[in-house]
């Protein structure tokens, strides 16, 4: 299994963040972050790792990582006191994800709330969940896993994601993307909500299209004509959809 060089990832990471952990294995970051959240270590932490075994996205689903190939990586950090700021989190982790792959010469879009789209399937997933620390603000860990250098994907996946490596036929520097995509990510939590959600617009590849939004046992469809302020999916300029599993229904309209 390739291995990532820690030692480059901690330089290349700086002072932006408090303590960095890398695992050449684990069964979830997301769960790593949380437990050295609540246990007091200092934030924003940082968890790597090169393999996930037990690696969940949104609505609980499974997450593909193959051993050395792809990125795994948790950012536990605090939000600002904005009452905006949490749902701007999840925008601002999907607005990372695709800068940081951008730099690595993918193209990327976004699929509301965070998904990360190349060639019009999945390159990245993330998460983002609440963590109790007992702190004035609150606290969260994003979690973000990203296809990097896979050369294939397993059946069931090659019809809707892609990796990097498949998009760009480069290999990707896999210290480089989790270091821009955690500095990204760090710059954009400081930002007003507001900027974020307004960033966001301009590159979410969701508004404008005809979609459905699965809700868990029901859905709705419609045109997304709008994100609002508070990270919301905005159907048919008045229906605001605060979390679904989003689908493209076509090209966009207009």
């Amino acid at each position: 299994m390739a291995r990532m060089d820690s030692d480059r990832l901690r330089q290349l990471l700086g002072p932006a963040v408090r303590s960095v952990t890398y695992l050449p294995e684990t069964g979830s970051t997301n769960l790593d972050a949380k437990e050295l959240a609540t246990k007091g270590k200092e934030l924003p932490l940082v968890v790597v790792a090169d393999h996930q075994t037990s690696g969940r996205g949104r609505l609980d689903r499974s997450w593909y990582s193959a051993p050395g190939m792809g990125v795994q990586v948790s950012i536990a950090a605090r939000a600002s006191a904005h009452p905006e700021a949490l749902g701007a989190v999840s925008l601002a982790a999907g607005l990372a994800t695709r800068t940081a792959l951008a730099a690595q010469g993918v193209q990327a879009g976004l699929k509301w709330p965070n998904d990360v789209l190349a060639g019009g399937k999945k390159i990245a997933g993330c998460l983002i969940e609440i963590v109790s620390t007992g702190g004035p603000s609150a606290a969260f860990v994003a979690g973000i896993g990203i296809n990097a250098n896979h050369t294939q994907l397993p059946q069931e996946f090659s019809e809707v994601a892609t990796s990097a490596l498949l998009e760009t036929g480069e290999t990707c520097d896999r210290e480089k993307l989790v270091a821009d995509l955690a500095k990204g990510f760090l710059a954009h939590i400081e930002r007003d909500p507001a900027e974020v959600v307004d960033l966001y617009r301009q590159v979410c590849d969701t508004i404008g299209r005809r979609v459905t939004v699965e809700l868990g046992g029901s859905s709705v469809e419609g045109v997304a004509t709008d994100v609002d302020d508070h990270g919301r999916l905005v159907l048919d300029g008045n229906q605001a959809v605060y979390a679904g599993d989003v689908v493209h229904l076509g090209q966009k309209l207009g």
